[in-house]
């Protein structure tokens, strides 16, 4: 969970696959703007801020951090105030009150299909960004993907349920297919043979956190094509097909008929934005 009092050591706590993977990001966004000496600006930070402290590591000269608070780890925020070079805004990009044209990067990280207003968050990077700067928004799951609807339980008994590995309790598409919680909770119940309690607690955890604004359900697609038609940008954007699911025709079939195919296969997106 985040960094001891040395702010230039990893905390104990930080397992060896998060450090690989931390080293895989900072590495490709160090591939697009050289860190050392940058002022970058992370948009939904983890909750112990691991990335920004790794940031700091590879020589950002100031890395600032939008989210809400209650997001994050109250000690990994503690934790953070001994690292000078991290400044955590308890707040979204669009509402920050920087100086414009302050910044070198700015970055997203599972992130993209949290962001409800992509417009919205484009056009405050514009106003942050120096001439040059980057913008780099990734996401995954979409919402469209075979494992978009981001199950993430854990239940009285200690079972769990993730969508990110053999517990997925459903198969691919299966979300896209009952759009009402009454759909989804029978369907569950009566097609699948979930008990009623279970079907109704996994109901109200996938709908709800659509209706908090948790998850957009916007398409690639969409989110591509607003992308390029902010001016003053030049953009690139890649897909990547979804790793591993429960593959049933039925379910694709039906998805088929609301999303296109790209849509339905792309589980991570990337867009990269250079200012002119």
């Amino acid at each position: 969970m985040g960094y001891d009092r040395n702010p230039w050591k990893l905390h104990k706590s930080v397992s060896d696959g998060n450090k690989k993977y931390l080293d895989t990001v900072v590495n490709e966004l160090n591939s697009l703007v050289k860190l050392r000496g940058k002022v970058i600006a992370e948009i939904g930070p983890d909750r112990n801020l691991d990335m920004a402290h790794k940031l700091t590591l590879r020589g950002a000269r100031k890395v600032h951090c939008f989210n809400s608070a209650t997001f994050m780890d109250k000690a990994a925020l503690e934790r953070a105030k001994k690292n000078e070079k991290i400044v955590f805004h308890d707040s979204y990009l669009e509402n920050n009150s920087m100086k414009a044209g302050s910044v070198d990067l700015i970055f997203a990280i599972a992130t993209l299909e949290h962001i409800g207003d992509i417009t919205a968050t484009i056009s405050a990077a514009r106003r942050l960004l120096k001439r040059g700067g980057v913008l780099y928004l990734q996401g995954c799951p979409m919402w469209t993907s075979p494992r978009g609807h981001h199950i993430w339980i854990v239940l009285p008994s200690g079972n769990r349920f993730f969508f990110s590995d053999h517990t997925n309790p459903f198969y691919a598409w299966e979300h896209l297919c009952y759009d009402t919680p009454i759909k989804m909770k029978n369907h569950l119940a009566r097609d699948r043979k979930w008990p009623a309690d279970f079907a109704a607690q996994f109901t109200e955890f996938l709908f709800r956190y659509y209706e908090l604004g948790v998850i957009t359900k916007k398409t690639p697609t969409y989110l591509i094509n607003k992308a390029k038609k902010m001016p003053g940008w030049t953009m690139t954007a890649e897909r990547s097909i979804s790793p591993n699911s429960i593959i049933t025709k039925e379910y694709y079939a039906r998805a088929r008929k609301l999303y296109s195919e790209k849509d339905l296969m792309t589980d991570n997106l990337k867009i990269v934005m250079v200012k002119k």
